[in-house]
């Protein structure tokens, strides 16, 4: 189309600047739909798949039914478990895996509800759930060591990397601890561009950081330098196995004995403790 140019009565041809226009705005949108499609990819919700999917059930071995799991882990191949409730929390360390049975024991204060635990530097660390303490006891005795106390916040769910410790509160926020429970970083956990609430135990498996969601069957696992969850397995199969359960008996305890690669996950009062390998 050709107008006229009020300045000089001349005609003029816009159809250079249209073309010159078309092509910038196809350069626009050539350099920012790779941006949107990454923002995309970015905030899609990781996978969900079932834990049968990805792994091999080897065995059921018997659980302690009157153990409320707050934490399990193995350290130097044995494995361990922090209890919950309030005057009756406990450590039961070097649980024999053929009788679910513990070579030891040792009671938390009754005031004291456990929460998540682990081994780190030799020292076993306890989370309490309000009570701003946090108890560590020599692994090999259960006597206590120490108690930090002013722990600023509720304890879910604890792990370790061999060098710091990961926390978590019930929200979707992790918080890694030096060795006198001093908060170094926190990292925003979130599947999908979505906050992920209510992370439970926690176990560290393989540089990632796997998690329960409490009152669920689900299990993510967490990148710790983004904070994205990857995946998501679903243990519904699992908690359909265990009978008579009451409400807050769900699925929480993950252990990972490193030696044999192998995944042991059980819940509240579960009277089963399942092992699981990695399909290969």
């Amino acid at each position: 189309m050709k107008t006229s140019n009020p300045n000089t009565g001349k005609k003029s041809d816009h159809r250079p600047l249209r073309v010159i226009k078309s092509l910038l705005l196809i350069l626009t949108l050539s350099t920012a739909l790779p941006l949107l499609v990454g923002c995309a990819a970015n905030h899609a919700s990781a996978p969900v798949k079932k834990i049968s999917e990805g792994f091999d059930l080897e065995a059921t071995l018997p659980h302690d039914g009157d153990a409320f799991t707050e934490g399990l882990f193995f350290d130097q191949g044995k494995l361990y478990e922090s209890t919950g409730l309030s005057g009756r929390s406990k450590i039961r360390a070097k649980v024999d895996l053929k009788t679910g049975k513990a070579a030891a024991e040792t009671a938390l204060p009754n005031s004291a509800f456990g929460e998540g635990a682990c081994v780190m530097n030799g020292e076993l660390y306890v989370l309490t759930y309000t009570e701003g303490k946090i108890f560590v006891f020599d692994p090999e005795t259960l006597a206590l060591k120490r108690t930090i106390d002013g722990y600023p916040r509720e304890g879910w769910g604890l792990t370790t990397d061999g060098a710091r410790l990961y926390a978590g509160d019930g929200t979707s926020h992790l918080y890694i601890l030096d060795q006198n429970g001093k908060t170094a970083r926190t990292i925003d956990v979130r599947d999908g561009g979505n906050a992920v609430e209510n992370i439970n135990e926690l176990e560290w498996i393989d540089g990632k950081i796997w998690a329960n969601i409490w009152m669920t069957t689900d299990i993510v696992i967490i990148n710790p330098e983004t904070g994205k969850v990857e995946t998501r397995f679903d243990c519904g199969e699992l908690k359909d196995s265990i009978p008579h359960q009451n409400t807050d008996d769900v699925l929480n305890g993950i252990a990972y004995d490193k030696e044999y690669e192998k995944i042991y996950l059980t819940g509240k009062r579960w009277q089963s403790l399942f092992v699981f390998s990695p399909r290969k």
